[in-house]
């Protein structure tokens, strides 16, 4: 349940809810944007996406969690570094 900016939802609606979260800003969000900020630090605190129903006949082996390669600045780092190198060598 996503409620509005200002106020708070009705007691029934409170009194029905497992959690309550709470988005503290100086400013307005878009509710479109609060979902997305709860859903992201929910998918951060758990770790992964829940399993996903498969059907019958479908895969049972849970997917390998995909391997990164390493951060993009730190290629760009050793580009910059061998050209670098490279021109004062030159000279």
């Amino acid at each position: 349940m996503l409620g509005r900016e200002r106020g708070a939802l009705s007691e029934g609606l409170l009194a029905r809810c497992d959690h309550v979260v709470r988005i503290p800003s100086r400013f307005s969000i878009n509710l479109a944007i609060a979902g997305a900020m709860v859903m992201y630090d929910r998918m951060l605190s758990v770790g992964q996406f829940a399993p996903r129903p498969h059907r019958p006949g479908g895969p049972v082996d849970p997917v390998a969690m995909p391997e990164y390669g390493e951060p993009l600045w730190v290629r760009k780092d050793r580009k910059r570094a061998r050209a670098t190198a490279a021109t004062r060598a030159e000279l």
